[in-house]
């Protein structure tokens, strides 16, 4: 059950508790395989074909890659620096949920509630990105995050010189307009049923933490959300009754 619903990054345990029931090895190796399916699963199906290297030479991937090892360290130095954690457990923990979050898997190895703000924050905002294009992941992808902060630099440019001529490039290649114009709009109407549904929760008497991450959660189909009601250590059954 697990292995599938890592691979899946569909997050379903036969555990009350998710993952904290387990041990490190089993953690460790969850979050490897979460991190692995939320990359583009076509490069494996390419490499297992051509057994080339070089079919790994997409952005996203390495924007991916990035995204997971920066708030897995700062995180880290976090717990080492506010809590009792020693080296291993803290870059585990944080490991481990932070390739659950952006992955969309939705496991949680620990009640992260409790690391204090930073780390909370953190997650939250991990949990709109979601994996690359062409995984099991969901949320935004990186491909159309990459996107945007492409077409942000160019009209950045353009305020600054207005009459330069610039071209919005992706992998080497500029982007059609019509690209640009799906991805905006997508991620449009993404923010705006997040701030929809987040005022329809607060209308259903739900505090705004646990509005605002529960509108994120199930947009993105992640999980858990933050907040004393649907934390990691929580459920969505309260939100019901």
């Amino acid at each position: 059950n697990h292995a599938m619903t890592t691979l899946g990054t569909g997050g379903f345990s036969t555990r009350d508790s998710s993952f904290m029931q387990y041990n490190n090895p089993i953690q460790w190796a969850s979050a490897l395989f979460m991190t692995l399916a939320g990359m583009p699963l076509i490069m494996f199906f390419r490499f297992s074909l051509q057994r080339k290297i070089g079919i790994f030479n997409d952005s996203q991937l390495y924007t991916y890659l990035g995204i997971i090892t920066v708030p897995s360290v700062l995180i880290a130095i976090w717990l080492i620096a506010h809590g009792d954690m020693n080296l291993g457990d803290a870059l585990r923990h944080s490991f481990f949920n932070v390739s659950s979050i952006i992955t969309t898997t939705g496991y949680a190895s620990v009640d992260y509630l409790q690391w204090g703000t930073f780390p909370v924050m953190m997650l939250l905002l991990l949990t709109y990105l979601g994996g690359c294009s062409g995984s099991t992941a969901g949320g935004i992808k990186i491909m159309r995050l990459e996107i945007i902060v492409r077409c942000g630099i160019t009209e950045l440019k353009r305020l600054f010189q207005p009459h330069g001529v610039f071209i919005t490039t992706y992998q080497e290649k500029s982007l059609d307009s019509s690209i640009v114009q799906s991805v905006m709009v997508f991620s449009f109407i993404y923010v705006l049923a997040n701030v929809f549904l987040t005022l329809v929760l607060c209308l259903l008497g739900l505090d705004f933490e646990t509005a605002l991450s529960g509108a994120a959660t199930a947009i993105a189909n992640v999980g858990p959300g933050i907040g004393p009601i649907i934390g990691p250590a929580g459920n969505f059954v309260p939100v019901y009754d």
